[in-house]
């Protein structure tokens, strides 16, 4: 059998479909198709055909990237690329397109980083927010780029090595931190079994169903707090279905009853077929009284002013 010989040919490559720079504007969408984020690069309309390769390596590198990193690529990388070219503008050797920024224009870029009040980190950023662009470029559009161009290695190294060492505690400091923490979580700690212990000594179910306060001795630490602890307890009952209908137990009779008590008056011990008007209908009976005792008075008055 004949032996098949290899293609040793290189293929074509495939006709780029990412399309043409162009468009200043770049609008990201979300999931659902509305608009999230729109970055404006006409502001840098003095190089358009610059902006619009920036716009486009933009558009396709950071398409799947978070707002916070698109964000930031734009005001740290492309903001101080274009505030460079300005800055070397008179020079007269300023490129109007990546295809004219070559290995020394990009290393220029970094001097003129270095040569800024900024920390170190922050130029570290800066540039790591341009290169990618470039890089995208240079690897999916290499027509658009220089065709020498090579990118620094490690242009800003070890970025925190100019940040000075956090001040740490000795170890007496350290000891007497821990023993001061120490102290005050014992101090927390006894004052906590002591409640425990108060009140574990009174009836609390009893102390529940007590509706008059009088009654009980608040001097008692047990009892407090037994009445703290059901109070607290129906608060959040209260607050958490307050908008529901469900019936709960009172905390004065014990009968069940939703928590919506507007039509109850200030006794919610009051039952439940009570009418709306029951506090109005008391004050007219207590009105009625005080009517009737004065009436009398005024009778019993009367005869001793006659005689």
């Amino acid at each position: 059998m004949r032996r098949r010989r290899k293609d040793y040919r290189v293929t074509k490559p495939p006709e780029c479909l990412l399309g043409q720079p162009g468009d200043l504007n770049v609008n990201f969408l979300d999931a659902i198709g509305v608009l999230a984020q729109c970055f404006d690069f006409s502001i840098y309309a003095r190089r358009p055909l610059m902006a619009a390769e920036l716009a486009f390596a933009f558009r396709n590198h950071l398409a799947n990237k978070s707002e916070v990193t698109r964000t930031g690529s734009f005001t740290c990388g492309v903001r101080n690329w274009f505030r460079f070219l300005d800055a070397h503008a008179r020079s007269g050797l300023v490129p109007t397109s990546m295809a004219e920024v070559d290995t020394s224009t990009l290393n220029a870029f970094i001097a003129w980083l270095n040569r800024r009040p900024i920390s170190k980190g922050t130029r570290h950023v800066v540039w790591s927010s341009f290169k990618p662009l470039v890089a995208w470029l240079q690897r999916h559009r290499p027509d658009l780029v220089h065709r020498k161009l090579e990118l620094p290695y490690n242009p800003v190294p070890r970025k925190h090595a100019d940040t000075q060492a956090r001040e740490t505690l000795s170890k007496a400091e350290l000891a007497a931190v821990l023993a001061a923490a120490r102290t005050d979580i014992d101090a927390s700690w006894r004052t906590f079994q002591q409640g425990r212990e108060a009140l574990a000594r009174v009836d609390c179910q009893a102390i529940a169903a007590e509706t008059d306060f009088g009654r009980l001795n608040l001097e008692d630490l047990g009892v407090l707090l037994a009445i703290l602890t059901r109070a607290a307890a129906a608060c959040d009952l209260r607050s958490w279905w307050g908008q529901r209908s469900y019936a709960l137990p009172s905390c004065h009779t014990g009968d069940a009853h939703p928590v919506h008590d507007r039509d109850r008056g200030a006794d919610l011990r009051q039952p439940r077929s009570a009418p709306a008007d029951a506090a109005r209908l008391h004050e007219r009976t207590r009105t009625a009284r005080g009517q009737s005792r004065r009436d009398v008075d005024e009778g019993a008055v009367e005869p001793a002013a006659a005689a």
